[in-house]
């Protein structure tokens, strides 16, 4: 008998899309393997380190996991849920008996495996932290070469928008002012 599920596919950016495509197949085999059905997809283009309250994606994916009385909520690794060990144990207490369980991981009760995924957290945590000092220092680099950083002279952002950001905000591609905001892409939908 096969057990519902919700999934989550995340990228940090845009730029990003095709992980999308091999975290969806990740989870495809995984739900297959472990008796899983997927009802619904959510996408999220975000940092994995915001906080929780700054993810509506991922809220919805809690709600639905929620309602549907599900199982489980299937990520493709540890990071893809979140760089920042908090926002991971908050979204485990929120989806109550459901679990979070990682195509890649070991997804067990027993105390190896919950100390296995407490170091991945702590480990995705640690990058994300390197992630920035990376960033930093290529950005660092380039001005010193003389590039130019920011946006082109003269630029001036579209009237009433933030930052100058296209309509549906960095983190909801293709989601423009008054359209839903949820960024869930139904089961069989593709990414």
């Amino acid at each position: 008998m096969e057990k519902a599920a919700i999934a989550l596919v995340r990228v940090s950016t845009a730029d990003q899309l095709l992980s999308l495509e091999a975290q969806r197949a990740a989870i495809e085999a995984y739900a297959r393997a472990a008796g899983f059905v997927v009802l619904t997809w959510h996408t999220e283009v975000v940092s994995g380190g915001k906080a929780l309250e700054a993810r509506p994606v991922l809220q919805a994916a809690i709600e639905d996991v929620i309602a549907n009385r599900c199982a489980a909520l299937l990520i493709a690794k540890r990071d893809r849920l979140s760089r920042d060990p908090l926002t991971s144990l908050l979204v485990e207490r929120a989806i109550g008996p459901a679990r979070v369980l990682a195509a890649d991981s070991p997804n067990g009760d027993d105390p190896a495996a919950k100390l296995l995924r407490g170091i991945l957290d702590c480990v995705a945590g640690f990058e994300r932290s390197m992630i920035s000092i990376r960033t930093r220092a290529a950005l660092q680099a380039l001005k010193a070469r003389g590039a130019r950083l920011g946006r082109a002279p003269g630029f001036k952002p579209a009237e009433g928008r933030k930052g100058g950001r296209p309509r549906g905000g960095k983190n909801r591609p293709g989601h423009g002012a008054g359209r839903p905001r949820s960024g869930r892409a139904k089961a069989g939908a593709t990414i």
